[in-house]
């Protein structure tokens, strides 16, 4: 007679995991989530890999106050002794006026303090900067060719035109009444300051009976010709006189359609098509000027141009405006979360998403309603800078309490990593291009024009000028509690890793390595082993330290190279049915 065979129940478990999300650091993610990493990608997804190298290019003398992409090419303001000074370059391959990044080409000290911070909107090739209210464009008409930075305003001075007079004139050839304002030099030429078409505020007339806001309609020597009975009477003009085109104060800018549009406190504003320099024209036609109060509580926080629309923020508003024309535009007012006070920064326009910061957290905007998107992050922040590599929303995010982290949204999975520096600008240019706080290899840190991302066109020389030999980057686990009261002794890891060509330095120097470390119910890590990565695919294994425990975490750090991890497996011995005292 045989006896029964003995159920055998082995208490040594297996755990896989080949799909690897982004950071999540909520209390209650399970097993398997990410905590914490440093230059790690979702490039390689549903896998994790290390982040592609960034291309380094000249520091900045000082502390940068403002950045801007046009084409291919950047515009930087740099804080330096002198003053804020305006600098440009350009990457494109077959530019012919600035080859590289390298030559940063000054084109002036701006007008405005050193220490504000500047706001860029382009109309085609133009360049308008704000508050310093200046033009700036790249003119091959005259010699010698170049730069050329213009002041938007144009006017008198308190005292020049003392003498001069409002009386009749001429208007199409035609005898006027009260329409022209002349000056007292006769030799003098308006055409140095002001254009037919210009819309010009005259202030300081006698008892202010001819202050207007007017349009000019010809101009001839000293003459100054408006309509028909512009004026309310003749006058000769005293020292208190000014006649100005003037430039409107604005906190915020973008382009939309042809115009400059901006805001300030509740005021919207909108400059005639194509001309900057008028924002007074109230013609009542379809190109006029246009401006409106948007009758709502706060001031703005902030503008973009997105799917086709200019978009105006409050912390908690989304104003939009609709139209074609000076004559048609319309407000939509929507009690939204908008971008928080100070992250106007953080606005970029990813794929056909719209991100930035709100007082509930990043959102994403897609013409609806705001959707929360930074839950796994499980921090509170309260300023951003942020820019678009097509599919990635790179941030430089800081906290509340002062801590600073750059962190990339992937929008087509879903998920956050984190990168290293801190960023004060970015803008796109034929790939992401950023203002970073970080060093260089061994270098000290300071600022650096520095590409993020995948650019989408760089001359080869300029390709992944960061130096690997400094590259630490890691990948830590959550709590791995296997949803089980029991106790634990983990025994081994298996790891399923890729290498890559640049993972060894040279045929003297070892490749790359993998190193790995565990902690236990939140003890300090203990490195658990490592061991080198060649060129290709590799599985290897690395017994653990044995300890008991309710929970543990692995970190994975790669050293020189890229990497990428495809796959681990744990095994565990499950101790018994009671609680670790």
């Amino acid at each position: 007679m045989m006896l029964p065979d003995i159920p055998y129940k082995t208490r040594t478990k297996k755990v896989m995991q080949t799909q690897f999300g982004g950071l999540d650091r909520r209390k209650a993610a399970g097993n398997g989530t990410i905590e914490r990493m440093q230059d790690m990608s979702s490039d390689a997804w549903p896998m994790i890999c290390r982040r592609k190298p960034r291309t380094y290019f000249t520091a900045l003398e000082g502390e940068p106050r403002g950045f801007f992409a046009n084409g291919g090419t950047i515009f930087v303001v740099d804080k330096t002794s002198g003053g804020a000074v305006l600098k440009c370059a350009s990457y494109k391959p077959d530019s012919a006026w600035a080859p590289s990044l390298d030559m940063l080409e000054t084109i002036g000290t701006l007008p405005g303090s050193a220490d504000s911070r500047r706001h860029f909107a382009a109309l085609g090739e133009r360049v308008v900067i704000w508050p310093d209210k200046v033009i700036v464009y790249y003119d091959t008409t005259t010699v010698p060719v170049g730069w050329r930075m213009e002041s938007l305003g144009a006017g008198t001075a308190p005292g020049d035109l003392t003498g001069g007079t409002i009386g009749d004139g001429t208007y199409a050839g035609v005898q006027a009444e009260l329409n022209t304002l002349y000056h007292p030099n006769a030799s003098f030429d308006w055409t140095t300051l002001f254009k037919e078409g210009d819309g010009l505020t005259i202030s300081g007339t006698s008892g202010r009976q001819n202050d207007m806001t007017v349009v000019v309609r010809e101009i001839e020597g000293n003459q100054l010709r408006f309509n028909v009975n512009t004026f309310a009477a003749e006058e000769t003009l005293s020292n208190a006189v000014t006649v100005k085109r003037a430039v409107p104060d604005l906190d915020y800018i973008c382009s939309n359609e042809n115009r400059v549009w901006g805001c300030k406190d509740d005021t919207i504003w909108a400059c005639k098509p194509g001309d900057p320099r008028n924002w007074y024209v109230f013609d009542g036609i379809s190109t006029s000027s246009w401006f409106v109060q948007s009758g709502t509580a706060g001031r703005f926080t902030g503008c973009v141009s997105y799917g086709g629309y200019p978009v105006f923020f409050k912390e908690d508003q989304i104003i939009k405006v609709y139209g074609n024309r000076a004559t048609n535009y319309e407000l939509s007012t929507a009690p939204q979360p908008g971008v928080i006070d100070g992250a106007d920064r953080s606005l970029a326009v990813v794929g056909s998403a719209l991100m930035y910061l709100s007082r509930d957290g990043f959102v994403q905007y897609t013409g609806s309603y705001p959707r929360k998107i930074d839950a796994a992050l499980d921090t509170r922040y309260v300023d951003a800078v942020g820019g678009n590599d097509r599919m990635k929303y790179y941030v430089s995010a800081k906290q509340a309490d002062g801590t600073d982290e750059m962190l990339v949204y992937d929008i087509r999975y879903g998920c956050w990593h984190q990168e290293s520096g801190t960023a004060a600008y970015m803008a796109y240019s034929y790939g992401l291009v950023s203002l970073m706080h970080t060093s260089l290899g061994n270098e000290e840190a300071t600022w650096w024009i520095v590409i993020l991302g995948d650019p989408v066109t760089l001359p080869p020389e300029y390709a992944g000028t960061e130096v690997p030999y400094y590259w630490v980057n890691y990948v830590e686990f959550g709590d791995w509690d296997m949803q089980s009261f029991d106790s634990k002794y983990p025994t081994r890891v298996w790891l399923r890793v890729d290498g890559t060509p640049d993972a060894r330095l040279s045929s003297e120097d070892p490749s790359m390595s993998i190193l790995v470390a565990v902690s236990y119910d939140g003890a300090e890590f203990e490195n658990a082993g490592q061991f080198f990565l060649p060129e290709a695919r590799k599985s290897a294994y690395l017994p653990l330290p044995i300890r008991r425990c309710d929970h543990f975490r692995l970190r994975i750090t790669g050293v020189l190279g890229a990497w990428t991890l495809r796959a681990i497996e744990m095994e565990l011995y499950a101790g018994p049915e009671s609680r670790i005292p």
